[in-house]
């Protein structure tokens, strides 16, 4: 009873040390766009307290991240979100004391930038390849220690019809996608950074499970794309494998069905099969990273229960 008892309070302790550290957490409630966001913080309230703003937290379609980790308490902060050269206003998004819109503003830069300030960005000169910008939403000075949660949604405003140039805010960063081919396998990559980072991950993977000397990796034969799903798929009649890229929008399974579609019509049948297919999209990308999450969590749970059981519980 007295280990259970010393257990609880080491469980509390722990609990009471969490919330001591409050965390800013900024949620992009789109399911499909992904967001870039800017922060600029300042601790205290003192003329001479400095201000430090960094960007870009780029955070996938319904993904929350940590924008800043135990610095919540005390600080004022300012947020500056881009989606699809958009920059997104505090708008009708929920709304509570510390939330409120702002005309702010700071230097920022198309590329990741940081820098600290003994003096707002609108009071001083941008350095070389930075530009003043808005950063529409602030949070007053806090006092507690309860975490905060901002949501964004990029779906509630109408994209601008502009190019990267607008100098709105950065480009996300291409994802690269890859299918690689022999005569007996079919070797895929995705969310690579390059064309070239693709490729060399999967003619890597080919070398580490290919089959041989029957089955050589070079010259192996590549299908690259960015920013979309791509299938391959094989026409039996012909015994041609083709790849299709989806449009910008399309999902994994539309751009395998109008691949086979397509497939069948060129071979004059209706025996095409798929052999591969792989999307390279800021949306799998969020789903790949929930996967994850779940994955840990579970293992956490495996270990609490490893560690109950131990114990005797």
């Amino acid at each position: 009873m007295r280990r259970r008892l010393l257990i609880l309070l080491a469980l509390a302790a722990c609990a009471l040390s969490y919330n001591a550290h409050a965390d800013l957490i900024v949620c992009n409630k789109s399911p499909t766009k992904a967001i870039s966001v800017a922060l600029a913080y300042q601790r205290g309230t003192f003329i001479t307290t400095p201000y430090y703003v960094s960007g870009w937290e780029h955070i996938t379609p319904s993904r929350c991240e940590f924008m800043g980790r135990g610095d919540v308490t005390g600080s004022q902060f300012w947020l500056h979100a881009v989606s699809e050269n958009t920059i997104l206003p505090l708008g009708s998004r929920p709304q509570f004391t510390r939330l409120h819109a702002s005309d702010q503003e700071f230097c920022i830069a198309d590329n990741d930038f940081e820098y600290e300030s003994r003096g707002a960005g609108a009071t001083h000169d941008c350095a070389e390849g930075r530009r003043l910008a808005t950063f529409p939403i602030t949070i007053w000075h806090t006092s507690d220690l309860t975490d905060l949660t901002i949501d964004i949604n990029p779906d509630d405003f109408v994209p601008q019809a502009s190019s990267q140039g607008s100098g709105q805010g950065p480009k996300l960063p291409d994802l690269y996608g890859t299918i690689g081919r022999t005569d007996l396998a079919v070797y895929t990559n995705r969310f690579a950074s390059t064309e070239a980072e693709g490729r060399a991950s999967v003619l890597a993977n080919c070398r580490a499970n290919s089959f041989g000397a029957n089955d050589p990796c070079e010259p192996i034969r590549y299908s690259s794309f960015k920013n979309q799903c791509a299938a391959m798929a094989f026409a039996p009649n012909s015994g041609v494998f083709w790849v299709l890229r989806g449009e910008p929008d399309w999902s994994e399974q539309k751009t395998v069905s109008v691949a086979l579609e397509e497939c069948n019509k060129k071979d004059g049948g209706q025996g095409c099969a798929k052999a591969a297919s792989v999307c390279s999209t800021y949306t799998a990308l969020s789903a790949q990273k929930a996967q994850q999450d779940a994955q840990a969590q579970q293992q956490i749970w495996n270990m609490l229960g490893g560690a109950l059981r131990g114990l005797g519980w």
